[in-house]
């Protein structure tokens, strides 16, 4: 098969997001020190078609806005920035609606 994706029922999904990651704290971009601030964070799961899964990956890519670094080494990850509005806001909703 063809499929790389492989099926996670949602609240399994959730519940090892929850424990893997409860929380982060953000670093400064240009100097990667922690910023002191700290989030928890909380998941909510749900199950998405594969047709739903494209459009969402092509409306967030559209939106993709690359975040210059500074630093200009190219063993540096790519950062992009991605505004949760508009298109990528209605692709979201239409998630959570279906």
């Amino acid at each position: 098969s063809s499929n790389v994706y492989t099926a996670v029922p949602a609240p399994e999904l959730e519940e090892y997001l929850m424990q893997a990651f409860p929380s982060h704290q953000p670093a400064c971009l240009e100097t990667k020190q922690p910023l002191h601030v700290s989030f928890d964070l909380w998941y909510n799961v749900q199950h998405v078609d594969q047709a739903m899964t494209k459009r969402l990956e092509k409306t967030v890519h559209a939106a993709f806005s690359k975040v210059e670094t500074g630093h200009g080494s190219s063993e540096e990850a790519l950062v992009y920035d991605v505004e949760v509005k508009g298109e990528v806001l209605q692709e979201f909703h239409s998630i959570y609606d279906a």
